[in-house]
């Protein structure tokens, strides 16, 4: 059960970031309301989590953590390549010694 919670916690951070980077809405939410976002993945975190639950519901906290770093991986790299970009563009745009 764990890997299969994992792969939708994967898939969820995948969407997640891909709705951040390719629609104006979510390029409006993670620019102007991060905390918004953050609440919102962190709580499909914790409802992911659920399905972790044994029969005494009861789960292992480091599965939860494991559902947490899984579903960031997408928007980090979503993070660190949009911070590559505007340095590449920072870059591209800045004068050599010469003023050329």
């Amino acid at each position: 059960m764990l890997a299969f919670v994992l792969l939708l916690a994967f898939m969820w951070g995948c969407i997640i970031a891909a709705f951040m980077q390719f629609t104006e809405l979510g390029d409006f939410i993670s620019k102007r309301l991060t905390w918004f976002m953050t609440a919102i993945g962190c709580g499909v975190d914790l409802l992911l989590g659920l399905f972790l639950t044994d029969a005494s519901g009861s789960v292992e906290w480091w599965q939860i953590v494991a559902v947490f770093f899984v579903s960031s991986i997408a928007v980090s790299f979503r993070g660190i390549w949009q911070h590559a970009s505007y340095n590449r563009m920072q870059m591209n745009d800045a004068k050599d010694a010469l003023g050329e």
